[in-house]
């Protein structure tokens, strides 16, 4: 009985609203729970990587071309050979774009159809697959691959659904993409979703710019959902991560606006696994791109373990400055392997997230970097 009890804490937590307490979701398979039917309600809470009431919210009612026309959330998780997105959303006379970066570039044929069809740019984003979903049609690919024109999605190659209501127009797509298709090792997931139909009325997550509400108005997205894949860099997907706890919203490109400056910042930790045991830690660095010196933020870092759960905040709102590209020393440059409480933590993989913004308690901007702890 108290296994039993203790067991439920984690779930009992995350629907109390406990941001420490999540449910480690991506494992070795995960086939036999999401079932692709086009409904989202076999995912986990914690895969609901941007909904309302997520980190980086996806607000309801924001798109420029009313209700009629919007994304609601979007869904996240992954197993050993696939990547399961899904996403929710409410169309009239618009589709569903889905762009996915990962292994690398993708080949610009896939970047020039996107724009030439939808006038959407999404800047400094170069993606290997784009995913067009059309009410009443299929689910088209536009891959690196795909030769000179648009292909159908072979559902035996990357499963998925596709539901759409034509009275309520309630749509949901959900796609499970083998990680070969990824073309390469892929340490991180950036994708951007989108209704489009000769421009952009909304987008997910949202772009620094509001859209315009005609239709043939040129539509810039600047932004990118970013979600580490393989934080530990060891060839393999991670098992046991809270997607919604690692996922984080990113300017596309150091060119991309960000308030009245553009920050991409970057991070490392030397060593990169250490043992506390011996009185080892280990050092971060931290520096960025795009930004005019000097540049005044407050920054919050933080250590989590794989499976979302907060272990230490090294530092909140602290003030700091980035001088030639790099950000001014601080205390708070390096994690003893402890946490909050002063204890050692297990031995195993953790990410420290430095979170940046101009104002105390305001997120423009992410950077993580991955260390072991070895016991």
């Amino acid at each position: 009985m108290i296994r039993r009890a203790a067991a439920l804490v984690p779930i009992l937590g995350v629907l109390a609203g406990d941001p420490a307490a999540v449910l480690a979701t991506t494992a070795a398979d995960l086939s036999s729970r999401l079932v692709l039917d086009g409904r989202l309600d076999d995912w986990a809470a914690d895969e609901r990587v941007l909904d309302a009431a997520s980190p980086w919210p996806e607000r309801p009612d924001d798109s420029a071309w009313g209700r009629r026309a919007e994304v609601r959330a979007v869904t996240v998780t992954w197993d050993s050979t696939r990547l399961y997105v899904g996403v929710d959303a409410r169309l009239r006379d618009a589709a569903l774009a889905v762009a996915i970066e990962w292994g690398g570039a993708g080949h610009a044929f896939v970047r020039d159809v996107h724009a030439r069809l939808w006038r959407v740019d999404v800047v400094g984003m170069h993606p290997n697959l784009i995913v067009v979903a059309v009410p009443g049609g299929d689910v088209v690919a536009l891959r690196r691959d795909a030769g000179s024109g648009p292909a159908v999605l072979d559902a035996v190659r990357a499963p998925r659904a596709w539901r759409f209501d034509p009275v309520s127009g309630d749509a949901v797509l959900e796609l499970a993409l083998p990680w070969r298709e990824a073309r390469g090792r892929s340490t991180e997931l950036r994708m951007v979703v989108a209704v489009v139909d000769g421009g952009a009325g909304d987008a997910a997550p949202d772009p620094t710019t509001p859209l315009d509400a005609r239709r043939d108005a040129s539509a810039r997205l600047d932004r990118v959902l970013a979600v580490p894949i393989d934080a530990d860099a060891d060839g393999r997907p991670d098992a046991g991560v809270s997607p919604r706890q690692v996922a984080g919203v990113e300017p596309t490109a150091p060119g991309a606006p960000s308030g009245d400056a553009s920050v991409r910042v970057h991070g490392s930790a030397a060593p990169q696994a250490f043992a506390p045991g011996r009185g080892e830690r280990t050092t971060l660095t931290w520096s960025a791109e795009g930004v005019h010196d000097p540049f005044d933020a407050f920054v919050t870092v933080t250590v989590t373990s794989m499976a979302g759960r907060r272990v230490r905040v090294i530092r909140r709102d602290a003030p700091r400055t980035i001088v030639a590209g790099a950000w001014t020393p601080d205390p708070g440059d390096a994690w003893d392997g402890r946490d909050d409480a002063g204890r050692a933590v297990d031995g195993g993989v953790y990410v420290v997230t430095l979170a940046w913004g101009r104002a105390p308690g305001r997120v423009e901007g992410r950077a993580r970097v991955a260390v072991v702890v070895v016991r």
